[in-house]
């Protein structure tokens, strides 16, 4: 039997004093005897509190590492050099574990205030459950790896809730007022796609307009339209609770409630497009922009319906002429394209008119909309790219003369201000 054995077995029987001194003469570490000591004092002192118990243990190894008076105080004198001779003569972590089995946590936690290396000291306190000191801990060391390892923990505590879901209160409290885990956190809500539990932790923090901003961000990857409103409602509710960058908040309130009520509208198409039997099925509109939603309904033929968009959505008239046009001539309708450009003078001019036509190679079409632009110049610029030479010519003669006859009146205009 080696000399080590023979100490750990004298140390079994609970002869530690004893062990302790054979190993102190042939000088052997008695880390593991003292650990032995400490663990019977903790499972067989039922008498005493938590604090008595911390300081007798803490007291007794500090007076084994060192006869100096710098490690005799009660626990919450020892300093920085204390710490170092108590962890170096303790498993600490071994001993807080039993202590926490002995239904004695309080204990636990105060044994783990002596370990002076932060990474031991947060795993220590993560076994124990301790999420909020392991924390705090974990962040004043400014290790990004210590506060993941720390928001693992918290969210593992979390998943472990059955029956309904979590409220996200351990996370809550765990994250708040640190800022540096609450970034990690957002960093890992985005990085593996969980922005729905992202979004419920600002709800339940009042970080109103961060909650709407990422609400917006999950809208936008539902295909759903329900799922889609209900969570841009919730979007919208953030907005409107918002406290800081009001205007921006406002701005983005009312942009919400307007994508809701497009959703809304689109559902309502759908319905109608199938119950119609409209043309070119299926009849998907849900989840489009509002200017695809145009589009799309001016390439079913559903020209009516498309004026009404623009009248329920107060869409800025130019931006719906050249929505129109482009979907017309895309549709090849050429003739309500033409009738289009003969409703009134178009804000947008000509020129988009005939680009869409030939672009779709509606030559005819294009040639019947170039006298509609003003300008003989371009008139004559139009008819030489669709090969009219002799229509090109004239306009070009044209432009020719009414440069002319309005350099004449400049120069008669000129004359009568001089002789003034």
């Amino acid at each position: 039997m080696s000399l080590a054995t023979l100490v750990r077995h004298i140390a079994n029987r609970r002869q530690h004093l004893l062990a302790y001194r054979i190993c102190q003469y042939v000088g052997l570490p008695a880390r593991a005897v003292l650990a032995s000591w400490a663990m019977e004092k903790i499972q067989h002192s039922v008498s005493l509190t938590d604090e008595e118990l911390s300081a007798v243990v803490c007291r007794r190894l500090a007076l084994a590492s060192s006869e100096s008076p710098l490690v005799l105080g009660s626990p919450p004198a020892l300093h920085k050099e204390g710490k170092e001779k108590l962890a170096s003569v303790l498993p600490l972590a071994k001993v807080a574990l039993c202590a926490a089995q002995a239904g004695r946590p309080v204990l636990a936690t105060r044994l783990t205030e002596f370990e002076v290396v932060t990474k031991e000291q947060v795993k220590m306190l993560l076994k124990l459950a301790e999420l909020n000191i392991a924390m705090e801990k974990a962040v004043g060391s400014g290790d990004p790896d210590l506060v993941m390892q720390c928001l693992y923990s918290a969210l593992a505590h979390e998943q472990q809730a059955t029956g309904e879901e979590s409220d996200l209160s351990l996370l809550i409290e765990v994250l708040h007022d640190r800022p540096l885990a609450q970034d990690l956190f957002a960093l890992y809500c985005r990085e593996t796609g969980q922005r729905n539990m992202l979004q419920l932790y600002y709800e339940r923090s009042n970080r109103a307009c961060d909650a709407g901003w990422t609400a917006l961000t999950v809208a936008s990857r539902q295909r759903s339209g329900e799922e889609k409103k209900k969570t841009l409602r919730r979007a919208a509710r953030g907005f409107a609770d918002c406290q800081t960058s009001q205007d921006l908040a406002a701005f983005a309130h009312a942009s919400v409630l307007s994508q809701i009520d497009l959703l809304n509208y689109q559902t309502e198409l759908e319905v109608k497009a199938n119950s119609r039997g409209w043309s070119h099925p299926p009849h998907v509109f849900v989840g489009l922009s509002l200017m695809e939603t145009v589009r799309q309904v001016i390439l079913k033929m559903e020209f009516h319906e498309a004026d009404n968009l623009q009248k329920v959505f107060k869409i800025p008239e130019k931006r719906y002429w050249r929505c129109k046009i482009d979907a017309l001539a895309d549709g090849r309708f050429f003739d309500e394209l033409l009738a289009f450009a003969q409703y009134r003078t178009s804000p947008v001019g000509y020129d988009p008119f005939i680009t869409a036509c030939m672009r779709n190679e509606a030559w005819e079409a294009a040639a019947k909309l170039v006298p509609k632009v003003k300008d003989p110049e371009e008139q004559a610029m139009w008819y030489s790219q669709l090969g009219m030479q002799r229509e090109a010519e004239e306009a070009a003669k044209n432009a020719g003369s009414q440069s002319l006859s309005g350099g004449l009146l400049q120069t008669l205009t000129d004359a009568l201000k001089g002789r003034r």
